[in-house]
């Protein structure tokens, strides 16, 4: 009996340790071998290596390819060891070099990971990681920072000594620069006294790599970044290096940011600005938006928030506006956009349409068609438009007054009269004939329009018989039709409309275009159509109905039909725009091959091409 009870007391201390998971554990360790410390994958700690010594690690929690990131002032080695089947492999790492190895773990097994100088007597701290990439990356070290910039005596200092280093170390260097584009990051630094070249290290969220060994003191990065990966953050660091003597580590984060893309410009609601819009961008904290009129020294800067995709910016002068834009975080830029430019022009636009009369002049009914029809095309651009009918002096100066009063210099200010006109010689030369029997001189309309604007635009369109008064009083037979026609320009006109030359935009010294359907001593030609109950169906004068075809609208076609919207029969370079001098050549065509039987010779003055008409 007593036989029977030893043997079971020794069956179940047998079973006892088979079934207790430490006693297997610490059966299966090698002998004499006990962890200092236990980690599940995805963490890090901080191991105090002594000289001639091991440090041993329990890894718990890893599954499929595990990296193991250490660094120390000295070369590492490491023996992986699996509890369960004993396999081992043994990693090795060099001396001033990130030791990073990999090895593949399988689920639910521990592993001894014993850590070890690699020439068996260096001592000092070590700090460890240990997990997938995925685990690792984007994690701050703030044991890696601190030592990031130190030079050999500082680590020994903190007991963490390779005997094998030189007493002397080199300078730190200083990073004079970082820049990034979407395919590449450059570098430049300070060269320091003594080196022969420089070792740079990137880490892109999985530890330090050593990515170049260069002599000069700049370095380019080939790591593209695109909108998945915009916002992510990588380091550099940069240290001098001369045979075995290595400084410490100049570093340097930048937040890596794709360009925004395209930037677009559009006219902005507002008199004098422009909307500004591009694609957002990952890890924005901010956009740069720049812009300058063509031409100037620099840049002006507005700063808008990182939700933003779009900016409304001031337009500067009357040329060309330039803008391109940045995405910004912490101070880093990403590469810009290519610069885009805009010529805007805002409109405010009086229309005249005179057709009844009181006294000994005709009524024009087909003159109404003009005011309506070219309000329709104007209105495809701006909201400011002032309607007049059947006007006397003094209605249309003070329409003139309330539209373009406080225009800005890049809007163009239209004023057209369709309507009876004076053909005498003089100061009645191209007069406006009102319906009251009161009439508009070119001095009047000019002062009035000088008096309550400062545009650099001013456009002046006539449909009225002897109009070309405006341009050459003296002309009887349509010679002011060319567009130098400068010096026959009414000379009233001329010294009244120059604007001050420092701002005058295309325009070299003047800023106005005008444009009359007749010369001075002309009758211009307006036609109407009645239906079988005597109604007017439509009308115009010849030049107002060329005008709207030539810019995309076609109220009064020769049969008397409303068209609507077509091409803009006038653009001749093809570009969706029509400039006065566009409008001119079309029109003195159209005219000149019109119904009436002595046409009209179309007068047009203006430097250059004149603004867009149309647009």
């Amino acid at each position: 009996m007593k036989k029977l009870i030893s043997l079971l007391l020794i069956l179940a201390l047998a079973m006892s340790l088979i079934l207790s998971p430490a006693a297997a554990a610490k059966q299966s360790q090698p002998a004499g071998v006990q962890p200092d410390l236990t980690l599940q994958s995805g963490e890090d700690a901080e191991c105090a290596l002594a000289a001639g010594k091991a440090f041993v690690i329990r890894l718990k929690g890893a599954k499929g390819e595990t990296v193991i990131e250490a660094e120390s002032a000295f070369a590492l080695k490491m023996e992986i060891r699996d509890e369960k089947t004993g396999d081992t492999k043994t990693l090795k790492g060099k001396k001033n070099e990130l030791f990073r190895k990999t090895f593949t773990a399988k689920g639910k097994r521990t592993y001894l990971i014993t850590v070890t100088a690699a020439n068996g007597k260096s001592a000092g701290t070590i700090h460890i990681r240990i997990g997938t990439k995925k685990e690792l990356s984007g994690r701050t070290d703030e044991a890696e920072e601190q030592r990031i910039g130190k030079t050999p005596e500082d680590l020994a200092e903190n007991g963490n000594v390779d005997p094998d280093a030189e007493s002397a170390a080199m300078d730190i260097p200083t990073i004079k620069k970082i820049t990034q584009n979407n395919t590449a990051v450059k570098l430049s630094w300070m060269a320091v006294s003594g080196a022969k070249k420089y070792e740079v290290s990137a880490n892109e969220g999985w530890g330090w790599q050593l990515i170049a060994t260069v002599t000069g003191t700049s370095y380019t990065h080939k790591t593209p970044v695109t909108r998945a990966t915009s916002g992510s953050v990588i380091k550099y660091r940069v240290r001098a290096v001369n045979g075995s003597k290595k400084g410490g580590y100049a570093t340097k984060s930048l937040n890596r940011l794709a360009s925004p893309g395209t930037v677009k410009l559009k006219k902005g609601s507002k008199e004098d600005t422009i909307t500004a819009s591009w694609s957002a961008v990952t890890g924005a904290e901010q956009y740069y938006v720049y812009y300058r009129a063509a031409g100037q020294s620099s840049f002006s800067l507005k700063k808008v928030s990182g939700s933003a995709t779009k900016a409304t910016i001031p337009a500067k002068g009357t040329k060309k506006n330039e803008v391109y834009v940045q995405a910004v975080a912490g101070g880093d830029k990403s590469k810009a956009t290519a610069t885009k430019s805009l010529k805007p022009y805002w409109y405010r636009v009086v229309l005249i349409g005179n057709y009844e009369y009181y006294d000994m002049n005709n009524d024009l009914p087909g003159v109404k068609y003009d005011v309506s029809g070219m309000a329709t095309l104007f209105g495809k651009q701006t909201s400011v438009i002032k309607k007049v009918y059947n006007a006397s002096a003094g209605t249309i100066l003070n329409a003139v007054r309330s539209t373009f009063s406080g225009a800005s210099a890049n809007t163009v200010c239209v004023f057209m009269y369709s309507g009876h006109g004076y053909t005498d010689y003089g100061y009645w030369s191209g007069a406006l004939a009102c319906s009251d029997g009161t009439s508009v001189h070119p001095s009047t309309l000019k002062d009035t329009i000088e008096s309550c604007t400062k545009s650099q635009h001013i456009v002046i369109l006539l449909g009225s018989c002897g109009s070309g008064g405006f341009i050459d009083p003296n002309d009887a037979d349509g010679k002011a039709s060319s567009k130098d026609a400068a010096k026959a320009f009414n000379s009233g006109f001329i010294s009244a409309f120059q604007g001050p030359v420092d701002n005058a935009g295309e325009f070299a010294t003047k800023r106005y275009s005008v444009l009359t359907g007749a010369a001075a001593h002309q009758v211009g030609w307006v036609f109407w159509w009645t239906n079988p109950y005597g109604q007017i169906i439509n009308g115009g004068t010849d030049v107002m109905r060329a005008l709207g075809k030539a810019g995309g609208y076609e109220y009064c076609d020769w049969s008397g039909n409303n068209m609507g919207f077509t091409q803009k029969y006038g653009d001749t370079n093809g570009d969706k725009k029509l400039s006065m001098y566009e409008a001119f050549v079309y029109a003195r065509n159209a005219v000149k091959n019109s119904m009436a039987d002595t046409p009209s010779d179309v007068q047009f003055w203006s430097t250059e091409q004149g603004p867009i008409l149309f647009q």
